[in-house]
């Protein structure tokens, strides 16, 4: 299982703090991968009042201070765009800060961090805002978490770990769906165990689904709200192969299914053929709804991520008791009982309760 350390989780912790979603990258690798180019330690996201996201890539090197690792971070910057990448390093060697200037990286030292934070950090808790602080235990347990579902399904863990890599949050949701539709089959099958840890999975996969939706709404603000619906589904439609080769596909596929129907006289049936998924209408309606509170947006990201660490340290806490207003309470439920909707359709599973 691969090392967590304590920086990550306090990196988590402070960019969270700030008003930043914040997500750091575990794995559980086989000891031959561990030390293949194919994670970062945390990533940090915030939408601004137009949907606009910040978002920076950060390493924590510990005392892995060398030039590949300068080199690696900054092959995430690149294929990433726009966003801002750091290094944090118990020492800084001045080759390392050298290269790091001239490829745009910042590197820091965690000391430094905390003095350059200190008062934003001050201001932000004098605000109050919705922050559960992780421990390395809780970062533990979600290893934990991650190695019982690669033993209940292994493709779904694959899956899951190199969704980070996917840039583009159209087919990002799409694959998000299938993972929490199939996921959910384990609720019934699995023990009491192994339901604590696929529910974990589904809260999880819950956040990047909002997070997706979020992106989706940051690449439809500009559009007429009465045009949303025609622009997702050729999105939905252009996914991996054209709208037109599907179209074509489309129309093969039914041609055989209304033959074999003729043929054996409505004995055999067929549901129709679509080739956009089935929650299109709904995410219409959600993507609309996040574009009417953009203004708001980032902190309700930030209320289901407090619920999210909450329930992942065993403790249970309703979505409400968060949120700082009626409006918000308000605002925050139904935009979140309209992603359940999308995921899960009318069987949402429970788990979901402390979000509605």
């Amino acid at each position: 299982m691969a090392d967590l350390k304590a920086e990550e989780v306090e990196l988590a912790n402070l960019y969270n703090l700030l008003g930043y979603f914040t997500r750091f990258h575990i794995s559980v690798y086989p000891s031959q991968l561990r030390n293949q180019a194919t994670d970062i330690d945390l990533y940090a996201v915030r939408f601004n009042n137009q949907l606009n996201p910040s978002v920076y890539l950060v390493e924590a090197m510990g005392t892995r201070d060398s030039v590949s690792e300068v080199f690696r971070t900054y092959g995430f910057k690149s294929y990433f765009r726009n966003c801002e990448a750091i290094l944090v390093s118990d020492k800084i060697d001045p080759l390392v800060l050298d290269t790091s200037k001239k490829l745009g990286i910042r590197v820091f030292s965690m000391s430094r961090i905390r003095q350059l934070t200190a008062n934003d950090v001050k201001w932000a808790r004098e605000r109050s805002k919705p922050h559960v602080p992780l421990t390395v235990d809780d970062g533990l347990k979600i290893q934990s978490f991650l190695k019982t579902m690669k033993g209940l399904d292994d493709p779904l863990f694959w899956q899951y770990h190199y969704l980070w890599l996917e840039s583009s949050p159209y087919l990002k949701l799409a694959r998000l769906y299938e993972m929490s539709e199939k996921a959910n089959g384990f609720l019934t099958t699995s023990g009491e165990v192994s339901n604590n840890v696929v529910e974990w999975f589904l809260t999880e996969t819950f956040m990047l689904s909002m997070l997706a939706c979020i992106e989706i709404a940051s690449d439809c603000i500009d559009i007429s709200p009465g045009d949303v619906d025609s622009y997702l589904t050729d999105k939905f439609y252009n996914l991996g192969t054209s709208k037109e080769s599907k179209l074509r596909t489309k129309r093969s596929i039914q041609l055989l299914v209304d033959t074999i129907k003729e043929l054996s006289q409505g004995k055999v049936t067929a549901p129709d053929v679509e080739i956009v998924p089935p929650y299109l209408g709904k995410l219409g309606l959600l993507i609309r709804a996040i574009i009417d509170h953009a203004p708001f947006v980032q902190s309700y990201l930030l209320l289901n991520e407090a619920v999210y660490r909450n329930k992942l340290q065993g403790k249970s806490r309703n979505i409400r008791d968060f949120a700082s207003g009626e409006s918000q309470k308000k605002s925050i439920t139904e935009i979140n009982g309209m992603l359940s909707r999308i995921l899960y359709d009318a069987t949402i599973p429970t788990v979901f309760n402390d979000f509605v």
